[in-house]
């Protein structure tokens, strides 16, 4: 992570104005590729949001799929478009753009949330994390929607130490 966060500072200052994500990810892929060793690797996923004008462009490097969650609508879309984990193989990465509106919602995570297991070994899950948001109003707030996926973990976890990190991020649109 020091080198990730070393490359985007660089990168950030080299480009400025002029940063473009999809430039930035497959520069950093290249960067990982010839700076790491074979085993090791990074998953990511990188958005670029501008906010004043809703326009969400993501991509994904081998990380977990983020979900994007419209206002009224309760079935998920998946923002997967992206490409192979980062430092292994120097390929191209996709990227896809999508217009956020207001009480849109973008929900990002790590394995952490859905590989929690509990005393029997039996997984967390992507349909007990998506059920977990499901549960929550629409006029919660993006900490409390936090809250919930963490507390539905902890239950689902019981008496199980939880064996990896977990992050989680809720961006809603106003």
């Amino acid at each position: 992570m020091a080198s990730v966060y070393s490359f985007l500072q660089t990168y950030l200052i080299i480009k400025g104005a002029s940063f473009q994500l999809t430039d930035f990810v497959q520069s950093l892929n290249q960067f990982l590729c010839t700076s790491t060793t074979s085993d090791k690797f990074v998953t990511a996923w990188f958005g670029l949001l501008d906010a004043s004008k809703g326009k969400l462009e993501s991509i994904s490097a081998g990380h977990e799929p983020c979900y994007v969650y419209r206002a009224g609508n309760a079935a998920p879309e998946s923002l997967s478009a992206g490409g192979l984990l980062l430092g292994m193989m120097n390929l191209p990465y996709l990227s896809e753009e999508i217009t956020m509106h207001p009480g849109d919602m973008l929900l990002c995570y790590t394995d952490g949330v859905t590989e929690a297991m509990n005393p029997e070994h039996v997984e967390f899950g992507l349909p007990k994390m998506l059920e977990a948001v499901g549960k929550c109003s629409s006029d919660r707030s993006a900490h409390q929607i936090v809250e919930s996926i963490l507390s539905a973990v902890t239950e689902h976890r019981d008496t199980q130490i939880q064996s990896d990190d977990i992050t989680l991020g809720v961006i809603q649109m106003q």
